[in-house]
């Protein structure tokens, strides 16, 4: 009976923590889109590509492997300058 409990409180706690996590994350989003659209943002087509190394972590925190990420950002053109998302 207590190693159930033990499983149940554990999985709450995930379960809150994933929560916070997420409403953390859709808070900066909209307030990324609210000065976005406070600055009068518009895309351009103009865009940049760029490499990172997303590395494979093993269970004790050792890299096992790596490869390489390709990032996309496009530019736009605000009322306070240009911006690249």
């Amino acid at each position: 009976m207590i190693e159930r409990m033990k499983y149940v409180i554990t999985g709450l706690v995930f379960f809150l923590f994933v929560s916070w996590f997420l409403v953390l994350l859709i808070n900066a989003l909209e307030a990324d889109a609210d000065m976005m659209k406070a600055q009068h943002c518009r895309e351009t087509e103009e865009t940049r590509n760029y490499y990172i190394t997303q590395f494979i972590y093993g269970n004790k925190g050792q890299i096992i492997g790596s490869y390489p990420l390709l990032v996309e950002e496009t530019k736009y053109t605000c009322d306070d300058g240009a911006r690249w998302r």
